[in-house]
């Protein structure tokens, strides 16, 4: 069953936060963090085209073909809350609804949606698993009492991993229904050696339902479409910002 989410109903909040991701989400050693995703895709589109028109005994007949063409769709902040809450992706978000990235101290982490006025996580996006991690190290030493020691530690890291997508939002009217993206990530490392830093880009194919306006060919007034349709992401970037707090409650009995 799809996760149908709106801002007044969010408030569930913490109980799917627990359930998704697991109480270790919100330690010390995992950070969450303010993330900008920019990105474009192409769907399968198309459009009716009339022509060969001729008038035979004074009515005008066309013959009319049916044209595949792409569509292009932007994928950023904006449209995956609004999938996410199950609102058109042109609507205007709310100010205090923004995407966070949970980056785990083992690899790995979430795409999530954030509420800035309660410092709580709604919902889980996507799904990051990372692998063929490659950390760059340095050596770091201090002097105590006298006595000079050394030691190395991880301060950056590359790697490879997917992003794969939760089904969330209403699939009747807008949502996200599923799909996976191949990601290169890249970031620093704080002094626990948990990621404080992300850059990741990638591409594959996310599953979306969408309503648009569209104008209607008969009366030429725009009405609401609802259609389905699987993006070919060619782009995709998302980086990270500032550090988030995340207030744990504790869930109704």
């Amino acid at each position: 069953m799809k996760r149908s989410l709106n801002h007044s109903t969010a408030i569930l909040l913490v109980t799917a936060v627990i359930s998704l991701l697991g109480a270790h989400v919100l330690g010390a050693a995992d950070g969450v963090f303010a993330v900008n995703v920019t990105g474009k895709g192409h769907f399968q589109d198309g459009k009716v085209v009339r022509m060969n028109c001729r008038t035979v005994e004074g009515q005008r007949t066309c013959d009319t073909y049916e044209l595949n063409l792409p569509g292009s769709f932007a994928i950023n902040n904006k449209v995956l809350i609004n999938l996410a809450t199950s609102n058109s992706p042109a609507n205007p978000v709310s100010r205090t609804l923004i995407l966070a990235v949970r980056l785990g101290c083992e690899g790995g982490g979430s795409l999530l949606l954030y509420d800035t006025s309660t410092s709580n996580i709604l919902a889980t996006i996507a799904e990051v698993v990372t692998s063929h991690t490659i950390l760059t190290s340095k050596v770091f030493c201090e002097t105590t009492n006298g006595q000079r020691t050394c030691e190395t530690r991880s301060t950056a890291y590359e790697a490879l991993g997917a992003l794969t997508f939760s089904g969330i939002g209403d699939e009747g009217t807008n949502s996200i229904n599923g799909g996976s993206l191949s990601l290169s990530l890249s970031g620093q490392l704080g002094e626990t050696e948990c990621p404080i830093k992300m850059i990741a880009t990638g591409l594959g194919s996310v599953d979306i339902t969408y309503t648009r306006p569209e104008r209607d060919a008969e009366t030429g007034q725009l009405v609401d479409q609802t259609s389905s349709a699987t993006l070919l992401v060619q782009s995709i970037t998302l980086t990270t910002s500032r550090r988030l707090p995340v207030v744990i409650e504790q869930p109704p009995n």
